[in-house]
C-alpha cells in the first residue's frame, strides 16, 4: 500500500503537517509528496478536493481511503490519524 500526501507551496496547513510527521516519533509508513500544482492530473485522478489530503492506494493505484480535514470536527489531520488508518487498511488488505 502506498500513501501519498496532497499538498502544495503556497498551502500552511500543508507545510505544518509535513513538519508533524517529520518530527514524529511515531512509526509511520513512508508517505509520498504529491505537489498538486506539479501533479494536477494525481490530484484529480483521486478527487483530492482540499489540501492536505492523504490518499491510501493499493499496489496497482486504486484508492482506497482518502482523508482530508474532518467536516464534522473540523479537527486537522495528524500522524496519528494517518498511522491509525493506515494500520486499518493494512489489516483490511492483507
Amino acid at each position: 500500500m502506498r500513501v501519498l500526501k496532497f499538498g502544495a507551496s503556497w498551502c500552511d496547513k500543508c507545510s505544518v503537517l509535513s513538519n508533524l510527521i517529520k518530527e514524529s516519533d511515531l512509526d509511520l509508513p513512508e508517505i509520498e509528496e504529491i505537489d498538486l500544482d506539479e501533479e494536477p492530473e494525481l490530484a484529480e485522478k483521486y478527487g483530492v478536493q482540499t489540501l492536505p489530503t492523504i490518499c491510501f492506494v493499493d499496489d496497482l493505484g486504486k484508492l482506497l481511503k482518502k482523508s482530508a480535514r474532518a467536516a464534522e470536527t473540523k479537527q486537522p489531520l495528524t500522524p496519528e490519524i494517518i498511522l491509525k488508518e493506515y494500520n486499518k487498511l493494512k489489516e483490511e488488505h492483507d
